[in-house]
């Protein structure tokens, strides 16, 4: 299992709030409209993604110009995302 690599740095601690971002960029396939979902700015979206794959030591979505979509990581992670922000009533 490729999430068992991740690091566990305690500088930068993950929180709910990475994987409801995370969950938002994978089910609209777009960071902009994530932020949109989520009330944020892109950038502070793009930013909270990049901690989340450098906390788990592998990145979760292969970016193009033109598309965005979830690494092997990335979709091991979203069942266990899902499952994160229900347990905590999100």
């Amino acid at each position: 299992m490729l999430l068992l690599n991740q690091s566990l740095n305690t500088e930068k601690m993950i929180d709910i709030r990475h994987y409801i971002y995370f969950i938002a960029v994978a089910e609209t396939g777009s960071f902009s409209l994530a932020a949109e979902k989520c009330c944020l700015t892109q950038g502070t979206v793009s930013h909270q993604i990049k901690m989340l794959e450098e906390y788990m030591g592998t990145p979760l979505f292969i970016r193009s110009t033109r598309s965005l979509s979830l690494t092997e990581a990335g979709q091991e992670l979203l069942p266990l995302a899902r499952l994160r922000t229900v347990k905590t009533g999100l």
